[in-house]
């Protein structure tokens, strides 16, 4: 596992030399209560869902927000009551998503209904618990980067936060096993925070693996893919499959 993750790291960094013009950041926190990356359903914002400020939360919780910046669109929806079974997560049902915009622990959270009443709950704003997740669905294959985590104090995490530890996160692309940030540290593919994490798909669920954690997904920077870059991984996958026939035959 560890070799793949490894040589899908470096496919990517290379794929990204090539198509770095490209690249478009997505921030979620605000300017004076305002949105620096809106999102584009306004229909489905309701506004002062948090303790202050023009919070932004979804109406209808199973929609999401949709966000489009740059050529780049997305859907982002919030989840919770999930549960984790070894590299497996279970996902919960829809939920509260909420941009915050205020405060020091502003960015993209899970507002928990399971928990009491989610209005005015500050406790878990932006508490990425064990069963809380949040699905970023993207209409082409991309890679992101770049992942800026708020401990709740205005700092990237790691950090003690406002509202728990950011503790260790997770993230499940295209629906495979969780990869989890503290196993890419190890690696040395990864800075604390998930900075210099890379994943490339369409669909990236990003999970609390630590209980009672407090962290917001403040940015992270998306990229292209060339549609040569899919064919060339499907190429390794392939030679590797020739590869292991070819020793079982010898």
């Amino acid at each position: 596992m560890k070799k793949l993750l490894s040589l899908a790291a470096a496919t990517i960094a290379a794929s990204m030399v090539t198509v770095s013009a490209n690249a478009t950041t997505f921030r979620f926190d605000g300017i004076n209560g305002a949105a620096q990356d809106a999102p584009t359903n306004g229909g489905n914002i309701a506004f002062n869902c948090g303790t202050a400020g023009q919070d932004l939360c979804t109406a209808n919780n199973g929609e999401g927000f949709d966000y489009s910046k740059g050529g780049i669109s997305f859907n982002a929806t919030a989840y919770a009551g999930g549960s984790i079974s070894g590299e497996t997560f279970n996902r919960g049902t829809a939920d509260l998503l909420i941009q915050d915009l205020v405060g020091g622990n502003q960015g993209l959270g899970v507002i928990s209904s399971t928990e009491g009443n989610p209005i005015g709950n500050s406790l878990d704003q932006i508490n990425f618990d064990t069963g809380e997740s949040i699905v970023f669905s993207f209409d082409e294959v991309v890679t992101i980067t770049d992942i800026l985590l708020n401990d709740g104090l205005s700092q990237d995490c790691p950090g003690g936060g406002g509202e728990g530890p950011c503790g260790d996160v997770g993230v499940i692309v295209d629906g495979g096993v969780i990869q989890s940030f503290s196993d890419f540290l190890a690696m040395g593919v990864l800075a604390s925070g998930g900075a210099a994490a890379v994943f490339v798909g369409q669909t990236f669920e990003f999970i609390g693996l630590t209980s009672g954690a407090g962290y917001s997904i403040e940015e992270f920077r998306v990229v292209p893919i060339p549609g040569a870059i899919p064919l060339l991984l499907s190429g390794l996958a392939g030679l590797g499959f020739a590869a292991r026939r070819k020793r079982k035959t010898a």
